[in-house]
């Protein structure tokens, strides 16, 4: 899918939308974001998330750990929906304003786990892991094998500076993109696991 993630946004508006007018009345309660300024939540946590897209095609299974606010995972299901999305996050409260998401974006084939992943932890295997900013990508990477398919991808969603993060890590492919009204450079960090 070559679809420019502000097309993508601009498809699915409706949808994000309602999301948006969620994640602010939801972060007056719990701090869902330090973002309120809903052009900059547009383009800082929902176009930011679909630029995943281009490297999930054809992916059946996502597992998005550290979830938070939804994202990535609820971001890629609003434009992918074939695709099955388990969100993983360890605060409850956080885990209900999710299901609040799903349940109003009237989403199928989301599940929300309240639940700390610790590492050796396997909730089932996935066709890609992928988390935004929670984590070390050496520490996603050792939370993400036991739940990975043997094909399976690691994605970690990071800003600029990552030449520290990746230093010692193998076979780690770095994508950088900008984004389309702040011009901030990010980048996506991609382990694919060798098939066995």
């Amino acid at each position: 899918m070559n679809i420019p993630p502000l097309d993508l946004y601009e498809s699915h508006r409706d949808q994000f939308e309602r999301y948006l007018e969620l994640l602010l009345k939801w972060n007056k309660k719990i701090n869902l974001t330090s973002i309120i300024d809903p052009e900059c939540v547009k383009e800082l946590h929902f176009i930011d998330s679909l630029f995943l897209i281009p490297h999930i095609v054809s992916r059946e299974t996502l597992l998005d750990i550290g979830s938070g606010n939804g994202l990535p995972g609820l971001a890629i299901k609003i434009v992918c929906p074939e695709i099955e999305v388990t969100l993983v996050e360890s605060v409850k409260k956080k885990c209900d304003f999710m299901k609040e998401v799903v349940r109003s974006l009237q989403l199928k084939g989301v599940t929300v786990l309240h639940q700390t992943l610790k590492e050796g932890d396997s909730i089932a295997l996935f066709d890609v892991v992928v988390s935004r900013a929670a984590f070390k990508m050496d520490q996603l990477t050792r939370l993400a094998v036991p739940n990975l398919k043997p094909d399976g991808v690691v994605i970690g969603m990071k800003g600029v500076n990552v030449e520290e993060e990746i230093k010692n890590l193998r076979s780690v492919q770095t994508v950088g993109y900008t984004l389309p009204f702040s011009g901030r450079s990010k980048n996506l960090l991609i382990i694919h696991r060798p098939k066995v």
